[in-house]
């Protein structure tokens, strides 16, 4: 699973979707578009819009988003591979709360 999350510095539901990744200990990268004025357009080009947080999961965007959604989805996702699978492993387990 490959994860971006497009943030802001100091933007509160950013520092959660982040939180989120790191308590379930899923991989991800940040990119901090006050950082790097690149990631502010690739933020742009894959959503439209330069809103933070912006989450892009293996393509699957997540425009100004925030936890909730974010774990909403990847919820969704492991029921999905779960279905698929019958059985989980790596990434998967970890989203599991």
């Amino acid at each position: 699973m490959n994860i971006i999350v497009y943030t802001k510095t100091g933007c509160p539901w950013g520092e959660e979707v982040v939180g989120l990744l790191r308590e379930r200990g899923v991989s991800f990268e940040e990119r901090d578009m006050f950082k790097n004025p690149a990631y502010k357009e690739e933020a742009l080009e894959k959503s439209g819009q330069w809103k933070s947080p912006t989450v892009d999961i293996d393509g699957h965007i997540l425009s100004d988003s925030d936890a909730m959604e974010v774990g909403a989805y990847l919820e969704s996702i492991l029921k999905e591979t779960k279905v698929e699978n019958q059985e989980l492993s790596g990434e998967f387990k970890k989203l599991i709360k």
